[in-house]
């Protein structure tokens, strides 16, 4: 199976050079074809090497339209998405990975073990399990997905521009039939760099992801509530008991502006597989089932 790299860049450019350089490293796979995103970068991004195929985009368009992008020219049977400030931390991350998709029909998607750029255990992982284990999530800091399923539940939600976007997907995953699994011995060190990042607007930007989220896809009923436990979490975030009130019309401002392509794209499914999906992730974090490596 082919792998293709897929890497998201907005003016990084000692970090994405780092991140290019260790899936060339990738070792017991096919050479990995090398897809760079440039998401508007200034200063312009330079020329990069002749074997990274790099898509330019002229204004800025968030990563999960630069991922499908990157996804809609790639040629492999598997995508490798990797942010620009994020590097894989050996040289037998593909190949693991190619193993574990090869033995496992149903696997849609293998997340990585989160470190930080000292090399500890980032407190951040898509599960807490020191083995193999199946999972609700994943995160797309480093990540292998199964191309044909990504391309069957749509990809990205370009809504969303960043964040919250691998929740969303992995619930398309988990409605779709297919697993995700997270393998503690597939490391990738994410220096997190702060250009681009300010932790209240992050806030921002995920509460108002995860809204559009239950919008597209969670029984009517249920989006109520949901989205008062999203407004609870937010303020907790902030050592603050209710979100302020120039959060909460940004917020209405923000979804009024995609309400039609929200209504458009809106599949809802039954409550039992939300109630489902949620006890996946729970358990993920706290009891997580394990799986027999590939190699056993």
């Amino acid at each position: 199976m082919q792998i293709s790299a897929i890497i998201p860049t907005r003016g990084r450019i000692q970090h994405l050079l780092r991140a290019i350089d260790s899936v060339r490293r990738q070792a017991g796979v096919n050479p990995i074809e090398l897809i760079v995103i440039d998401d508007a970068s200034d200063p312009p991004l330079p020329d990069l090497p002749k074997d990274v195929n790099v898509i330019h985009f002229q204004d800025a368009v968030g990563a999960c339209k630069a991922r499908n992008a990157g996804a809609a020219v790639a040629r492999g049977e598997l995508l490798l998405f990797l942010d620009d400030d994020a590097e894989l931390e050996t040289d037998a991350i593909a190949a693991r990975s190619l193993q574990w998709f090869e033995s496992r029909p149903q696997l849609a998607a293998i997340g990585y073990r989160q470190l930080t750029t000292t090399g500890d255990i980032h407190y951040m992982q898509p599960c807490q399990s020191e083995v193999p284990a199946l999972s609700g999530l994943f995160f797309s800091y480093g990540c292998m997905l199964r191309r044909d399923v990504y391309e069957s539940v749509n990809g990205f939600n370009e809504l969303f521009e960043y964040y919250y976007e691998e929740n969303e997907l992995s619930l398309k995953i988990y409605v779709a039939g297919f697993e995700i699994l997270y393998d503690p011995e597939l490391l990738v060190r994410h220096h997190q760099d702060s250009l681009h990042r300010n932790h209240e607007h992050i806030l921002r930007v995920n509460t108002r992801n995860a809204i559009i989220s239950y919008l597209q896809h969670y029984p009517i009923l249920l989006c109520p509530p949901m989205i008062g436990k999203c407004l609870v979490q937010n303020a907790r975030q902030r050592n603050i008991w209710i979100v302020p009130i120039a959060d909460i019309i940004w917020l209405v401002d923000q979804i009024l502006r995609r309400r039609r392509a929200i209504c458009h794209n809106r599949r809802s499914v039954g409550c039992s597989t939300v109630f489902q999906f949620h006890a996946l992730c729970r358990k993920s974090r706290r009891n997580p089932t394990p799986v027999r490596s590939p190699l056993e």
